[in-house]
């Protein structure tokens, strides 16, 4: 048999070509789905349905039109029951609402249709789902219908059959067999007034299921049926009803307890032939049988009352699975399962899915246990059937915690790394998937000997010069070397500073002391104008002009005693002879000054013949002026020179 699988979603829109890319809508599945065609029915939303909804083509016996529910991989909609033997589990099927008076209708020529793993919702007066056709029907397969109308759950003919699924109904019948030979197995079925099942015609069976909460568990109308191994509990009236004139019923090893009526009650005596055999009766109101007749019931177990706590788990909760005390607890069959739906005594005991491996099954469903290899397991940690049969040989290189997340873990423990905020991060690069918002300076800011993400920066700087800078500056990293002169260190009255805004006021004051000092300077005994400019330097520097010829620097250091006298004395620093050639042109027409070589340093006179404001100008950057002129016996002429920084 070739399948092919068709699709249908509730988010379809209409025209689709049934491919589960471009899905179908619902009512489309049913009117083009063919034989040989599986309708996958995604569970993404409730299909609201406001008309009835019936296949318009029929399926073959090797080739049934299918429709099944899923999640998200097709075989998924079957989740189960709830504790194995409770609800079905609903969570991946997909939700069919019908408005009133809609439903699913199996036409007279709808044959071999499947419907499984669906949830359908009907309120009508109709059977939800219809399989009326006296003609072989279908299969409806772990499906939960719940019809609030009057009509039935199901309605189905002649060899339809129901496996595996909850039926709930308001009035009518749960499941209403009206055709001959059919199947209903594994259910949970319940009516508030009507049967959970009801045979109209003969030959059918009902097996393994839960038949509670109704009117009347199973009602027969006809011959030949079979009821076995069923839990028949709950109901209003009697557990079963056999109709007059029916015969070779056979009702074995079934739980028929907590009725109404009778356990089973037959129209008249002429009802009841068959087999009534191995049953367990418990606490039916009216009593075990009525009008069995000769035929008799035989190998009953015991008729006793003792309420549901006798036989059941939770009966509040429609839990009747046995206890192990159970009368009918491994009484049936060749005496190996329980008596009712639920033969789990002296049947296999499955283990859970958890662990059964993912490639096997266990009762029909796959396993949930995935194999681990050694590899993957941490060395010395064991595991397997009895819990020492494998050893793991996996030695993780865990990363150090500090290069881990806060929120995060290495080994169970919480990482401890220190992440930087946004804002230290570059826009280009992301932080946790978030990209940084860190300002970028422009390239142009950029000094051009470094780089920014691996470009050279494009800014070149007009450093100044060291002797432009003052002292308590910087320029490209080097302390200046100019010395800001202040009005104290100017002699007083010479302007200075820019635009000559400033006037000196130094007026060389020798401070007193009762001990000798060193001091240098002119003795004022010797000089009118000592006062305007010596300073309290230990030497200084003075040049000597001898007339238009050399010139020579002297070093004069000067004794002060401590009754205020003084003791001079001189030595020769450098002898200038003669005068060097004047400084380039543009230089000279500038600055008109002339170059003097000192002991390695230049110095610079502004004319031929030294005069009071000279500068003369250092390689270093210092700049030598002159204070006046000082009239010293022995020397022509005597200047004293004074250093300052350059601007």
């Amino acid at each position: 048999m070739a399948i092919t699988d068709r699709y249908v979603s509730s988010l379809a829109s209409g025209g689709g070509v049934g491919t589960e890319e471009d899905p179908w809508t619902l009512a489309e599945g049913f009117s083009n789905a063919v034989a040989g065609d599986r309708v996958n029915i995604k569970s993404d939303g409730t299909y609201s349905v406001s008309a009835d909804l019936s296949p318009s083509s029929n399926g073959t016996a090797t080739s049934p039109i299918w429709f099944r529910g899923y999640s998200s991989t097709i075989g998924d909609g079957y989740q189960g029951r709830t504790d194995d033997t409770g609800a079905l589990d609903t969570t991946n099927m997909p939700l069919i609402a019908f408005d009133s008076g809609y439903r699913i209708v199996n036409a007279s020529a709808d044959t071999y249709i499947r419907y499984e793993s669906l949830y359908v919702t009907v309120n009508d007066n109709l059977a939800a789902i219809d399989f009326w056709a006296p003609l072989p029907g279908g299969v409806t397969y772990r499906c939960k219908v719940v019809q609030s109308g009057t009509g039935p759950g199901f309605r189905i003919y002649s060899y339809s059959q129901i496996v595996d699924c909850d039926i709930e109904s308001q009035s009518g019948n749960a499941i209403d067999a009206a055709g001959a030979s059919c199947v209903v197995l594994f259910c949970k079925a319940k009516s508030a007034s009507g049967s959970a099942v009801s045979f109209a015609s003969y030959s059918s069976v009902v097996a393994f299921s839960q038949l509670y909460e109704s009117a009347v568990g199973v009602s027969c109308s006809s011959n030949g049926n079979k009821i076995l191994n069923c839990t028949i509990v709950d109901n209003s009236s009697h557990g079963i009803t056999l109709a007059s004139g029916g015969y070779m019923q056979v009702i074995a090893y079934n739980m028929i307890t907590d009725n109404g009526g009778y356990g089973i009650s037959a129209a008249d005596t002429t009802s009841t032939s068959g087999t009534v055999f191995g049953n367990r009766f418990r606490d039916n109101t009216s009593g075990a049988t009525n009008n069995i007749g000769d035929w008799g019931t035989y190998n009953d177990i015991t008729t006793d009352t003792g309420g549901q706590e006798t036989d059941y788990t939770d009966a509040g909760s429609d839990d009747y699975t046995l206890i192990s005390a159970s009368p009918g607890a491994g009484t049936g069959p060749w005496g190996l399962a329980n008596v009712g739906a639920f033969p789990s005594f002296g049947m296999p005991d499955y283990p859970d899915r958890e662990n059964v491996l993912s490639d096997d099954t266990v009762g029909g469903l796959a396993g949930l246990f995935q194999d681990i290899a050694e590899a993957k397991v941490k060395s010395g940690e064991q595991w397997g059937a009895n819990g020492t049969e494998n050893t793991g040989s996996y030695s993780p290189d865990f990363p150090d915690r500090a290069n881990v997340a806060p929120d995060d873990t290495v080994d169970g423990e919480a990482g401890t790394m220190d992440l930087p905020e946004l804002a230290s991060v570059d826009p280009a690069d992301t932080l946790r998937g978030e990209a940084g918002t860190m300002d970028l300076p422009e390239l142009s800011n950029i000094l051009s000997s470094d780089t920014l993400k691996g470009e050279a920066g494009t800014y070149t700087p007009d450093f100044p010069d060291v002797g432009n800078v003052t002292e308590d500056d910087t320029t490209n990293g080097v302390t200046g070397t100019y010395h800001e002169a202040t009005e104290a260190e100017v002699q007083q009255g010479v302007k200075f500073g820019a635009d000559s805004g400033l006037t000196g006021t130094f007026v060389g004051v020798v401070p007193e002391s009762s001990s000798s000092s060193s001091y240098s300077g002119i003795d004022s005994s010797s000089s009118s104008e000592y006062n305007d400019w010596v300073d309290q330097s230990e030497e200084e520097l003075f040049i000597i002009e001898h007339g238009q010829g050399d010139f020579t620097i002297q070093n004069r250091t000067e004794t002060i005693n401590a009754d205020g006298s003084r003791n001079p004395s001189w030595s020769t620093y450098a002898t200038i002879p003669g005068w060097l050639q004047p400084m380039s042109s543009d230089v000279r027409d500038q600055y008109s000054r002339r170059e003097i070589m000192v002991d390695a340093k230049v110095f610079v006179a502004t004319e031929p013949d030294i005069q009071e404001g000279d500068r003369m100008v250092a390689p270093d950057g210092k700049t030598y002026y002159v204070h006046g002129v000082v009239n010293q016996a022995g020397f022509d002429r005597l200047w004293r020179l004074d250093c300052e920084e350059v601007r």
